[in-house]
């Protein structure tokens, strides 16, 4: 036998050997499968699922990097999961979303993890050497029993009753247990030696983003509602019109899990952020704190946990921006893992996928990996040029964006807006309305120092980066050049836009999260800042430890109540949540739907919960095109005309107008007790009403109108 053939044979006999090493990724394919025409529990399925996913992430990671498991497992798990992300995007594109071709994917994907695995299965490294090592277990005792009353706390006081801000029904010492729970946690991980805090942190993650799910029992925002009415319209009809990528990343991976795990989709698309980034946050932002930035492994687990909090969660609940907010953060920290091609080739991967769920979250990750691409070419004068040509398409590329759409949906692309300088500054300056009361120098004091003080790093870390250039492990180039870049773009966005279909008071909605999107794409230069900052002055006595572990404590705490909805002397103008009379609302008016066009003009929550309850079932075709039957901010005209009813009370001239405008006889109109001038707007409302209906008492009051 020569050599030729036993080499061959030697392949053909691995090959089969790698194959019996993947029964198990197939028996879990065939359970998943299997479970979509049976009544297997959705739970297991879900955790099938789970590990199919994982098993395939370790599979995949070995064509990308194998210089450690931690390093394959992560890769794999970016590429499995945008891969996967991607065709499923790409089936509800065609409009083939089924159970059917979901599996067929699913097959085929298991094909794809066989083919790259080598037969290496993966060693679990200890989390508990030490476990009783002193001091770090009383830390952890302390630690588990916070976490547990804090969520223990959360699910007794789920209500269904509309909620201003979920800190209405907490007291002081809640947040002094979360305090106290979180200095627990980062002394558990400065005293450690394994990666047991790892678990510790993400729990404490989990519990501190569980807030909004567990709390508001219909839900939370009004976005959420839209975006979860599109899903469960997509797993019910297996497209979504009109066809668009915009947000179909999160739609098609939502709806596929739903449909191979049998999950709801209103529980998955709840807990899909929140839980994706208490998983991945810690051990993401630890790697790359270690092995990418060149900081200790201990420092690397203490400082990971300003990545959870600095400046604040946006991960709170899911939406697509949130989503592709998670991915930004996460690729920031795996980048200066990416040396090799095939590893940016992944993160590239993500950044298209991130493309697909939110373009002002996918286009400045993609930005960022290909101005980083461009500081590897060795010739100075053609790296020169191209980072020239990338910088101004990362100004530009936004704005074109938006112009285009505006196109699309028959606006003028550009308009500027009067007094733009002003409007591009005041997005740096306190966004809270002032009130009628005077607010206390302490409460102004905090809001000023939770604003200022992350800024302030930021720019130092930015600054720190700049000096330091060539001693750091990677290059900051890339992040100043398109934080540069994307200040332009902000600044661009806030003065010389007027966005299609979006309602005047949201104008700016765009350009505060472009904000928000270059705040979290330098939030690891101010950890390594504060991280370099700390060894040169700080003590490594236990009290210096502590001290600094206490400074983290009271940080992370005072961001925990800035992450959610607000309501005191400074913040008074928050809405209040959908609740079970927005609901209960939304089921009686669509009960008396007897094929007739209405129009429903009510509160946005209202609005949410009908969309949530109805899907998008009713359209009316008004004189500026297609509109749903229930006003929304995004509706235009349509909630222009809540808008007046609701402060200045309805005239039978007005619902003539609005039936005339709508093209529809009949108009239903939904008042509410919490109005300042409720009784002014229903005595006027009730004087020409055709008929009027309570629910639950007089909470909300819906007056109905016919044929004016």
């Amino acid at each position: 036998m020569d050599r030729k053939t036993r080499h061959a044979m030697h392949a053909i006999s691995k090959f089969k050997w790698h194959w019996k090493a993947s029964l198990p990724l197939w028996g879990l394919a065939l359970v998943i499968v299997f479970g979509t025409t049976t009544l297997m529990p959705s739970p297991i399925r879900l955790l099938v699922f789970v590990l199919w996913l994982a098993a395939g992430s370790w599979m995949l990671g070995v064509w990308i990097d194998t210089r450690s498991q931690a390093r394959r497992f992560l890769f794999g798990s970016c590429a499995a999961v945008s891969s996967f992300g991607l065709a499923l995007t790409a089936l509800a594109l065609a409009g083939h979303f089924t159970v059917v071709w979901v599996s067929v994917m699913l097959v085929l994907f298991s094909m794809l993890f066989t083919c790259a695995f080598d037969g290496t299965l993966p060693k679990i490294s200890s989390f508990t050497d030490g476990l009783t090592h002193a001091p770090s277990f009383p830390y952890l005792l302390i630690a588990l029993f916070g976490d547990a009353w804090i969520f223990i706390n959360f699910y007794n006081a789920w209500t269904a009753e509309p909620l201003v801000s979920p800190w209405q029904l907490f007291n002081f010492v809640f947040f002094l247990v979360f305090a106290v729970t979180t200095f627990a946690v980062v002394l558990f991980a400065a005293t450690r030696r394994d990666r047991a805090s790892l678990l510790l942190s993400s729990l404490h993650l989990f519990v501190s983003l569980s807030a909004a799910v567990m709390l508001y029992g219909i839900g939370f925002g009004f976005d959420p509602f839209i975006h979860r009415a599109a899903e469960m319209a997509l797993v019910r009809d297996g497209v979504i019109e009109p066809r668009r990528l915009l947000y179909l990343g999160q739609y098609a991976l939502v709806g596929g899990a739903n449909l191979l795990t049998g999950v709801q989709v209103i529980l998955l698309d709840k807990w899909l952020v929140p839980l994706l980034a208490s998983i991945t946050i810690p051990v993401v932002a630890f790697l790359g704190l270690r092995d990418g930035f060149g900081l200790t492994d201990k420092t690397s687990r203490v400082f990971l946990h300003f990545a959870l909090f600095f400046p604040a969660m946006y991960f709170v609940f899911t939406v697509p921006f949130n989503l592709t907010l998670l991915f930004l953060l996460l690729v920031t920290f795996v980048l200066p893992l990416a040396d090799t091609w095939r590893s940016r080739s992944v993160l590239m991967l993500l950044g298209l996928f991130s493309l697909c769920v939110h373009p002002l979250g996918g286009i400045p990750i993609l930005l960022l990996l290909g101005l980083s691409s461009l500081t590897l070419i060795e010739k100075p004068r053609l790296r020169q040029a191209l980072l020239c040509v990338g910088v101004v398409t990362a100004i530009l590329a936004l704005p074109l964006l938006f112009a285009l759409y505006n196109i699309t949906s028959g606006h003028p692309p550009i308009s500027v807006q009067p007094q733009f300088l002003y409007r591009f500054f005041a997005l740096f300056t306190d966004p809270y309305l002032r009130g009628a009361l005077p607010i206390p120098f302490f409460v102004e004091l905090f809001y000023d120092l939770m604003r200022w003080v992350p800024r302030i790093v930021v720019v130092c870390a930015l600054f720190f980066a700049w000096r330091q250039r060539t001693t750091l492990a990677i290059s900051p180039i890339p992040t100043l050049l398109l934080t540069g870049s994307l200040l332009g773009s902000l600044f661009l966005l806030s003065g010389f836009f007027t966005f299609a279909d979006v309602i005047q008071y949201e104008q700016m909605e765009f350009a505060w999260r472009l904000l928000q999107t270059i705040f979290l794409m330098t939030t690891t230069w101010a950890l390594v800042f504060l991280a370099k900052v700390w060894k040169q002055y700080a003590t490594v006595s236990f009290a210096g430890t502590s001290f600094f572990a206490l400074l983290m404590a009271i940080f992370i705490t005072a961001t925990w109540y800035l992450s959610y909805p607000q309501l005191n002397l400074k913040v008074q103008s928050a809405g209040a949540s959908v609740s079970a009379a927005d609901v209960e609302v939304a089921r009686f008016l669509e009960s008396r739907h007897n094929g007739e066009p209405h129009l429903v003009l009510s509160h946005q929550m209202t609005s949410a919960a009908a969309i949530q309850e109805s899907g998008f079932r009713h359209y009316l075709q008004t004189d500026d095109g297609l509109a749903l039957w229930y006003a929304v901010p995004t509706g235009g005209t349509l909630y222009g005309y809540f808008l007046r009813m609701s402060t200045e009370g309805p005239s039978p001239a007005l619902l003539s107008e609005i039936q005339e405008f709508a093209n529809v006889r009949h108009v239903y109109f939904v008042t509410y007790d919490s109005w300042p001038n409720a009784g002014f707007i229903r005595s006027r409302a009730a004087s020409f009403a055709s008929a009027s209906y309570g629910v639950q008492g007089t909470k909300l009051v819906v007056y109905e109108y016919r044929d004016l």
